[in-house]
């Protein structure tokens, strides 16, 4: 498989912050904008893309059935590129099929967010995220002078460049004091459109003489709820040598306020924001602000900065003091700011970590504050216009460097901080220094070495242990000639191994590239890799300091499979979860049928024997700890897929029903019994008493075609829960129960007050959840149109014996229609039948003739007999489930001739296969091993 990789920074979960836990606020790490979201059509659906409407099918849809208040263009004055690259071979990015879209449906945004996301169409739809300023302010307290200026040798760099007044700082903000003294000579005015009422320049905004105001859509900037861009205007751009205030960090350079900010304060025009600053003519984008969402809407919004309108982005790396992950500034393509304090160590507040760039001061700074007045204040916020307004010297003195030559050519010329005692931990985390602006304009060009366009190839999607990775990209040489350089790979997991780490380069001038595609990296995951294990690879030079915080991000060993058979594609998980195994939506496929659509946004299962006592993986909670991690076996004659994995319910805390569940999951590939699943459980008791009065279910929140038009019934006759649209009678789902144990149904009307049943739109409470898998009620949707619905099929009461185990099965199927979806349910019936026929044939696990294996699973040892056979030689061998051998010495003991004991307490919990070998016959099996 090959991986593409758009930006250096791989983060396989890319939607894992923006798109969150449905009716969970714990999960919602940003505020947003209540039934409000920005969507983007892929480009090349452009023509069908209107100013207030899109002509597509799919859209106009789900836009029908969630009440569309209003839907526009983001940017509707910016049309698509004309070419696909700029000069340099960047890809230019197309702004003008954004949308924002605001609705009145009672659908919680997850749901409006999954439908869009699944459409082909869509290139990605997001919450409309508001970020947080980033200082900590104290008003009260006022130093004398500005150290910052002296760290960063300013004044010796002032005597070289005080900048040009054509270059501009946009401070996308809070607003600014438009009046101050130290202010208003800077702000760069637009003379092509005076206040007067009339749109002068033709560029959409009307008046529009000395920045805007998008948060309050009007031409007045001025700070009102807050006065944190009044602070960061001056840090960058203050009149300077004017016998008033402070000194801007830029000198005569100007800025151009963008107030993103509503009369709340809530920063509700961000991104939007760096956009009106590429558009204006702005060459520097400050944005002293920031979240932890990595959202495609900003990286979309910051490549547009940078590689349509040439635009260096400058962003705080977050005041969380630890090593939390904030944007814009660590997107690609931003410079992220860490601060530090009048000793160049590490401000307290500050972020830090493999991603940050740079660093500069950003403790008690001397800065302007609203009303004329001046005051000091802390954070990354104060330190991210240093940069800006050092990079905006930086281009009046090189007008020739691109943005992201500025930006390379302030990370080489730093001052070394690492090396400060109080500064050791965060080593190789306070990017390649604190700025020293004198030499960024004094020093001769070092090399600035990235590694772009990453590819990451291998065979499988899983990256299992023992696999081979690949991994190529392309070098690209910002500032000057490289020659005789090594780029290496280094990793602090001790679960790969490198096999080529190295990669040669001879010769590199200033904006030229060269591909390893030669001469890859090649990486080999290790066996003792850890369920999904994030990996960091750090890429370095030799010589030094020509490429800086270089890291490439993936997940091995994960704890899922997609798979699918002629009508099914779906997911199979480790955790107890179906279709996703994760409460993102991003790991897993869902359930689709026929490549119709996904008719899944949620399934998982529910065990509870009270009101106190009940473990489950769906909404929002994960009470499942992974014994052995999903796995196919190729054990059997009698179905195509076989899939299984144990887990028990530590994570439970004061639910804990001390169970093990081995889950296995069974498809067919054949026409007749391709359209469903079955999902078999064994549930262990590991208590030292009996469970009595257990329930076990699944839960399934189906959405067929329109989840506000969805109905739910029940068959008795066949134990059938089914779902379908009450749009059309071509779509049906359904879940049936299998083993022969009582059977319970529970259907959910998935609106607010539940009408009338239990309401999940709120939450989904221990109390409701056991009451669900108790109680019977076999319809949801209404009366009339239908809505949104989700499903409960559960079975029980059921006692399970100490150390014993209960056997239950479901299937899940789809279909075209009701006959077609009872007769999979028979179909899937006999198939269940004929596997548990099988395994009871096979229990005490009989392997040939008078060979048994028990117990198993087991949590001790494992007992081989040899009754009734004569035979003069064997051997046993153990292997893992990854095909290594098992040692097995000190554990076997013969209790006589034909009894073999193997001790299991020492092997870890997981799957094994045993061989036996019986006078030059094989014999194989499976056990399970739980503790």
């Amino acid at each position: 498989m090959r991986k593409k990789i758009l930006s250096l920074i791989f983060i396989v979960i890319i939607f894992s912050n923006y798109i969150f836990s449905q009716n969970n606020a714990k999960y919602l790490e940003n505020r947003y904008i209540p039934a409000t979201i920005i969507f983007k059509v892929k480009p090349e659906y452009n023509q069908y893309c209107k100013l207030n409407k899109i002509e597509i099918k799919e859209i106009e849809s789900i836009l029908k059935s969630i009440n569309v208040k209003s839907l526009y263009k983001k940017f509707p004055s910016i049309s698509a590129p004309k070419s696909k690259y700029n000069q340099y071979g960047q890809v230019l990015i197309d702004l003008s099929t954004i949308y924002e879209l605001e609705y009145s449906s009672d659908l919680s945004m997850n749901k409006v967010l999954f439908y869009f996301n699944s459409l082909e169409i869509i290139e990605y739809a997001q919450a409309h995220f508001l970020p947080e300023l980033l200082e900590v302010p104290d008003d009260n307290y006022n130093v004398s002078n500005q150290y910052y200026l002296e760290n960063i040798m300013a004044y010796q760099a002032w005597d070289i460049s005080k900048g040009d007044t054509n270059i501009i700082i946009g401070i996308i903000d809070t607003g600014v004091d438009i009046d101050h003294e130290d202010l208003i000579d800077n702000i760069k005015y637009n003379y092509n459109d005076p206040i007067n009422g009339i749109d002068d320049d033709n560029d959409g905004f009307t008046d529009n003489f000395r920045g805007w105001d998008l948060g309050e859509n009007d031409n007045n900037p001025q700070s009102n709820a807050n006065h944190h861009g009044v602070g960061v205007s001056g840090i960058a751009a203050a009149t300077t040598n004017n016998s008033t205030g402070i000194s801007g960090v830029s000198y005569n350079c100007k800025f151009l306020p963008v107030k993103i900010s509503d009369e709340e304060g809530n920063l509700t025009m961000s991104y939007e924001g760096i956009v009106y600053a590429a558009e204006h003519g702005c060459n520097i984008i400050n944005c002293s602000w920031g979240g932890t969402n990595k959202n495609p809407y900003g990286q979309d919004i910051v490549n547009y900065a940078t590689y349509n309108k040439n635009c260096l982005v400058v962003a705080a790396c977050g005041n969380n003091g630890d090593e939390s992950v904030f944007y814009p500034a660590s997107f690609e393509n931003v410079i992220s700011v860490a601060a530090t304090d009048v000793n160049d160590i590490k401000w307290t507040g500050s972020n830090y970590g493999i991603y940050i760039d740079i660093s500069a001061p950003g403790s008690n700074i001397y800065l302007t504050k609203n009303d004329n007045s001046y005051g000091s204040g802390w954070g990354t916020s104060y330190a991210s216009p240093i940069i800006s307004g050092s990079a905006a010297i930086i281009k009046s003195f090189y007008p020739q460097l691109t943005a992201l030559q500025i930006g390379e050519l302030l990370k080489v010329s730093t001052d070394i901080i690492d090396t400060i005692t109080e500064n050791i931990s965060y080593s190789e985390k306070l990017g390649s220094g604190r700025i020293n602006l004198y030499k960024a304009l004094t020093n001769s060009f070092k090399p600035s070495v990235k590694f772009n366009d990453v590819d990451i190839i291998y065979q499988n999607d899983y990256l299992l242990p023992n696999d081979t990775i690949i991994i190529t990209g392309t070098f690209n040489n910002y500032l000057s000639q490289v020659s005789n350089t090594t780029i290496s790979l280094s990793c602090e997991s001790p679960n790969i191994e490198f096999i080529n780490n190295s990669f040669y380069i001879d010769t590199l001038k200033e904006l030229e590239t060269i591909t390893n595609k030669n001469n890859p990296f090649i990486i080999k995951i290790l066996p003792e890799i850890l369920f999904n294990e994030k990996i960091s690879i750090n890429i370095y030079s030799s010589p030094i300091n020509y490429l800086y915080n270089q890291f490439v991000d993936f997940i091995a060993n994960k704890t899922y499979i997609n798979f699918e058979t002629s009508q099914i594609q779906t997911t199979v998980t480790s955790n107890g979860r179906i279709g996703y195994n994760d409460f993102y939506n991003n790991e897993g496929v869902g359930f689709i049928y026929k490549d119709k659509g996904n008719f899944l946004y949620e399934a998982g299962i529910i065990v509870g024997n009270s009101t106190e006592n009940v473990v489950s993986c769906i909404k929002g909670d994960n009470d499942f700890t992974i014994i052995s991690k999903i796995n196919k076996i190729n054990d059997s004659l009698y179905y195509d897929f076989h899939y299984q994995s144990i887990f028990d319910d530590s994570l439970a805390e004061d639910n804990e029903m001390n169970i093990n569940i081995i889950l296995d999951t069974y498809a067919w590939d054949d026409e007749e019994n391709s359209n469903f699943v079955i999902i078999n459980y064994k549930i262990i008791n590991k208590n030292n008493y009996d469970i009595e009065n257990l329930f076990t279910g699944i839960f399934a929140d189906w959405d067929i075609i329109d989840a506000n038009r969805n109905k739910i019934d029940f068959d008795e006759e066949h134990n059938l829960s089914y779902t379908y649209s009450n749009l059309s009678d071509i779509f049906y789902t359904g879940i049936k129960l299998l083993s022969n144990t009582p059977v319970k149904h529970y259907a959910i009307d998935n609106i607010q007050g539940g009408n009338g049943g239990v309401d999940i739109t709120n939450g989904f409470s221990t109390e409701e959840k056991y009451f669900v898998l108790t109680n019977n009620r076999h319809n949801a949707g209404g009366l009339f149109d239908g809505n949104d619905v989700a499903d409960v099929l559960s079975t029980g009461p059921i006692s399970i014996a100490v150390g014993d185990t209960v056997e239950i099965g479901f299937v899940l199927i789809a279909a075209e229609n009701l006959y077609n979806l009872k007769q999979a349910g028979e179909n899937a019936q006999n198939k269940y039948k004929q596997i548990t026929s099988c395994n009871k044939n096979l229990k005490p696990d009989i392997i040939e003739n008078d060979i048994n294996i028990f117990p198993n699973p087991t949590n001790e040892s494992i007992n081989i007999t040899c009754n009734n056979l004569d035979f003069k030689d064997f051997a046993i061998t153990l292997y893992n489930i990854e095909g290594n051998i098992v040692s097995l010495i000190n554990n076997i003991t013969y209790r006589y001739s034909k009894h073999i004991v193997i001790n299991c307490t020492n092997l870890p919990k997981g799957i094994y296969f045993i061989k036996l070998e019986i006078d030059n016959k094989s014999y194989n099996k499976k056990i399970v091993v739980i503790h």
